[in-house]
C-alpha cells in the first residue's frame, strides 16, 4: 500500500501543472515577505526574508516538480534507446544465424561432393 501511495504522490507531483501551482503558492508568499524585507521599520532591506522566500518556497516547490518531469522523460527516452538497440541486436543475431545455416549448407554440399569424387 506505501508503494502505491508514494508512485500515486510521485506521478502527481511530477507534472508541469503542478509545478505551475507550486509557482503559484510560492507567489503567494512574495507580498508578506517583500514586506518583512523592505518595511522593517529601520530604514535597511533585510535579504534573509528574500533568499530564505526564494531558496525555501520558489525553489524547492518548482524545481522539485520539474526535475520529476525531467527524470520521467530521461526514462522515456532510455527506454526507447534500450528497444531500439534490442531490436538492432536481435536482426544482427538473426543474420549471424543465416549465415550459420548458409555456412553449414555449403559445407554439407562441399562434403558430398569430396564423397563423390573419391
Amino acid at each position: 500500500m506505501n508503494d502505491r501511495l508514494a508512485v500515486s504522490i510521485t506521478r502527481a507531483v511530477g507534472t508541469m501543472t503542478c509545478a505551475w501551482i507550486f509557482f503559484g503558492l510560492a507567489l503567494m508568499g512574495l507580498p508578506q515577505v517583500w514586506q518583512d524585507a523592505f518595511h522593517a521599520g529601520d530604514g535597511l532591506v533585510h535579504l534573509l526574508p528574500l533568499v530564505t522566500w526564494l531558496s525555501q518556497a520558489l525553489l524547492q516547490l518548482v524545481l522539485l516538480a520539474i526535475i520529476l518531469v525531467g527524470q520521467d522523460l530521461q526514462s522515456k527516452t532510455a527506454e526507447q534507446r534500450a528497444v531500439t538497440q534490442f531490436n538492432a541486436i536481435m536482426e544482427i543475431l538473426e543474420d549471424a544465424r543465416q549465415e550459420m545455416v548458409n555456412s553449414k549448407e555449403m559445407l554439407e554440399d562441399l562434403h558430398i561432393l569430396m564423397k563423390r569424387e573419391k
